[in-house]
């Protein structure tokens, strides 16, 4: 059987699923709102910059999401902590799979059930009669809904994916989630964790410790591997669609799910604190050396 893990990337659960799949090596897809909003992300190209495997549906409105994540999988695994649902979409997602769609689901929680003995054994039933590819829709709470639901959800589902006869490494590098050499990404994934903080936590310890923890990081990009499907999109782009001069900054805010207007601000004050040649000369780099890319229209 070949898995697809279908989400639609909001916090908690959703984003779990899609964490696990790339961890695992397993492909993924789903859909999200339109521009790739998420309750953290609200700046397009949102989720898509980070997942971008994901599509868009024509409308904001997320129920369509996720009825059409229901509508376009073979089965769902809907994913809470107690026992009692007490996310909307949760019980949205439950009742197309049950009543309007009449797909396989299955409810598990993860306070009572912590292992995927039980789902395992429920999705090879489900899967036995389905065709060689088997799309496997995942859905739960969001994170401020049901906090650490991310963290519980993601060991949940790497177990479940995980291949015994290929199993996950300890440490790897994210071909998906990376800035640099995805020694960050990996590590986000490998624990769960978000990996936006995570650079601004390593980021900020770096300064304080006068450079020394780009040792460490050097280290874990020479001694692993990368792991997880390619990226659609380049590492870095300048934006057609946000570009003030040369769309640098538009496209940084664009890769980093901010504001242009913010990611400008803080350029701008950076260069002026840093005797403004190095900021500029690092804008003409970048410049010179970054292809530009319309996101809004890929």
């Amino acid at each position: 059987m070949d898995l697809v893990v279908r989400s639609g990337g909001q916090t908690g659960v959703d984003r779990a699923a899609l964490d696990a799949a790339i961890a695992c090596g397993v492909p993924y897809t789903g859909w999200c709102p339109r521009g790739g909003l998420a309750e953290d992300i609200v700046s397009p190209p949102g989720l898509v910059a980070r997942y971008p495997r994901l599509r868009e549906t024509p409308s904001e409105d997320t129920s369509q999401r996720t009825e059409w994540n229901v509508r376009d999988s073979d089965a769902t695994l809907l994913l809470i902590r107690g026992a009692l649902i007490v996310s909307p979409g949760t019980a949205f997602t439950k009742r197309c799979a049950e009543e309007i769609y009449r797909k396989p689901w299955r409810l598990v929680d993860l306070d009572v059930e912590p292992r995927p003995a039980g789902a395992r054994e429920w999705l090879a039933q489900v899967a036995s009669a389905a065709p060689a590819t088997f799309v496997l829709n995942v859905a739960g709470p969001r994170e401020p809904q049901s906090p650490g639901i991310h963290g519980a959800a993601y060991v949940f589902m790497v177990t479940l994916l995980a291949d015994q006869s290929h199993p996950v490494p300890r440490l790897w590098r994210s071909r998906t989630n990376r800035v640099f050499a995805g020694v960050l990404g990996g590590l986000a994934e490998r624990f769960g964790w978000e990996p936006r903080p995570l650079r601004i936590l390593y980021s900020m310890l770096t300064i304080v410790t006068a450079g020394a923890l780009a040792i460490p990081y050097v280290a874990l990009w020479a001694i692993t591997r990368l792991r997880g499907p390619a990226r659609a999109t380049p590492r870095l782009w300048r934006s057609e669609s946000r570009q003030m001069v040369g769309g640098v900054l538009g496209g940084l805010a664009e890769k980093l799910g901010v504001g242009a207007t913010a990611m400008r601000v803080l350029f701008s004050l950076a260069t002026i604190f840093t005797g403004v040649i190095p900021g500029v000369l690092t804008y003409l780099i970048l410049w010179a050396v970054v292809q530009p890319v319309d996101v809004e229209k890929q």
